[in-house]
């Protein structure tokens, strides 16, 4: 594979590192296919890897290869969907009162400094945002261009998170700033598929008044809604989503 028996011992006895280089022609010498020389060079790249940084974003992507094989779509594109702040930065971004700095947006997300820097960071590589003259920059790509489905167990993880950032919302924000309201009434399921799509044009109707108003946002505020069975039914179908 191109390295001598001492080098290739004393890497085994990590006396020695391995450069992302030297990982590639060892994979190609060995025939790895594609995915495996991937996995290989992650491996090395982790164990050399200085900053806290930069290994956990390579921690993240090795475990991609384990989230790719159940949920066939990439750990980026799966994060994008489960988590909230990747909606909420790219939404920020084209507000009027921005700051281009880790610890603006940290404060503002209520994130940690290193969890702010990874979240840019995935946005970045899903080239969603970009980083330019000292600003991050909101692209006009469809984050779901290449995605062909939303796994359930990430849609249901976006969904928790929204109802615990509404919980705290309920306690901490003042109640002119927020509206918090439950409608509990009797229907026929067969009207079930009428209310939802009913929610889901308000939803739209919504979206596209607020979207193309030309004024200059400072805000970004959360609309979510539940609409469920209050009353105990012999179904135990699950929900896929």
């Amino acid at each position: 594979a191109g390295i001598s028996p001492s080098r290739l011992s004393e890497i085994l006895n990590e006396k020695q590192g391995l450069s992302a280089k030297s990982a590639a022609t060892i994979s190609k010498n060995l025939n790895f296919d594609a995915h495996r020389s991937k996995l290989f060079q992650l491996l090395v790249e982790s164990s050399q890897a200085r900053s806290s940084v930069k290994k956990k974003l390579i921690q993240e992507q090795l475990h991609q290869f384990r989230t790719q094989m159940i949920t066939n779509i990439p750990m980026d594109q799966y994060r994008f969907i489960s988590d909230w702040q990747y909606y909420t930065i790219i939404e920020l971004l084209k507000t009027s009162e921005v700051t281009h700095s880790i610890k603006w947006f940290s404060k503002k997300w209520n994130l940690s400094e290193e969890e702010t820097s990874l979240s840019l960071e995935r946005l970045k590589r899903m080239e969603l945002i970009k980083y330019q003259k000292g600003k991050y920059i909101v692209t006009n790509r469809n984050p779901f261009s290449t995605i062909s489905h939303k796994p359930s167990d990430a849609l249901k993880e976006h969904h928790h998170q929204m109802i615990k950032k509404a919980e705290k919302a309920l306690y901490d924000q003042e109640l002119h700033k927020r509206e918090f309201n439950t409608l509990i009434f009797a229907l026929n399921e067969d009207d079930i598929s009428e209310v939802k799509r009913k929610i889901l044009d308000f939803y739209n109707e919504l979206n596209t008044e607020y979207s193309n108003k030309e004024t200059e946002n400072n805000r970004v505020y959360a609309l979510s809604s539940q609409f469920f069975n209050l009353i105990q039914t012999d179904d135990k179908t699950i929900g896929n989503n």
